[in-house]
């Protein structure tokens, strides 16, 4: 409803608000795919936006977050990588925290 009204700011609020209220629920063995593909919406939704965006550090914030959540070890530090990537080259104001080269 409210990407049809075109109100981005309230859809970014839902879908944040979604996304943590997915964290935590209890995975009863009929209800997780159910949950995990909630949750997984709420994830690649918020995802798109963020990068549509270009809102890097809320992205950056999102990938930490979920690989907070994640069991696999390896889709965790896939996502960590990815979060300290955007942290690094994606957000313009952590530029002056950069070292200058020398030269």
């Amino acid at each position: 409803m409210w990407t049809t009204l075109g109100d981005m700011d309230a859809v970014r609020r839902v879908l944040e608000k979604g996304y943590a209220q997915t964290a935590g629920e209890a995975r009863a063995s009929d209800a997780a795919s159910e949950a995990t593909s909630v949750e997984a919406t709420f994830f690649e939704d918020l995802t798109h936006l963020y990068r549509t965006k270009q809102d890097w550090a809320p992205l950056a914030n999102l990938y930490a977050s979920e690989a907070e959540r994640r069991e696999d070890a390896t889709a965790a530090a896939a996502l960590y990588v990815e979060a300290a990537s955007l942290r690094r080259t994606g957000l313009p104001d952590c530029g002056a925290l950069r070292p200058a080269t020398g030269g």
